[in-house]
């Protein structure tokens, strides 16, 4: 995976590189989590071929291949002719967001409440299921505070919760 940083780090020396807008101030161009690779940029087609070629180039070294079954592109306010002719390009499924990862939800513009349903209803299942052990009432209430608390305490660390969803 380092071979593969230095590889986007050189591809963001180009002229034509353009971060995504959102990830300029940073210089985000990608985050990568054990074998998942998740890219960033604007949808300029002369872009989206720059890292094409770097993703090609990382393959051809070291023989890994994209699993395209597995693999999406997702589009926030990129004109349709664009988004066609990037998938024509990369020949990748288009996503849809929001997408869940890793257990929370991606999404392009802030959570609203309503969006926080699956934090909800991952507690309210956590909590049935507690129960349903044969444990005191004192062993319970303390599996059920110490597993919410581990799920929340996750969900805080990537994301601010609203008040009402606490």
């Amino acid at each position: 995976m380092e071979y593969l940083n230095r590889l986007v780090m050189n591809a963001t020396q180009h002229k034509e590189f353009h971060f995504h807008p959102k990830c300029k101030k940073i210089q985000l161009t990608h985050l990568t989590f054990a074998d998942d690779l998740m890219v960033f940029s604007r949808g300029d087609l002369q872009l989206v071929g720059i890292l094409k070629k770097v993703i090609d180039e990382f393959s051809s070294v070291f023989g890994l291949n994209v699993n395209f079954t597995k693999s999406s592109i997702f589009f926030g306010r990129v004109k349709e002719d664009d988004q066609q002719n990037n998938l024509a390009m990369l020949d990748y499924a288009k996503g849809q967001l929001p997408v869940c990862y890793l257990g929370v939800p991606l999404h392009s513009s802030r959570l609203q409440v309503t969006k926080y349903a699956l934090l909800i209803q991952k507690m309210c299942s956590k909590i049935q299921h507690c129960t349903a052990r044969s444990l005191s009432y004192a062993g319970r209430s303390q599996l059920i505070t110490s597993v919410l608390s581990s799920t929340q305490n996750f969900w805080s660390s990537i994301f601010p919760l609203p008040l009402p969803v606490i």
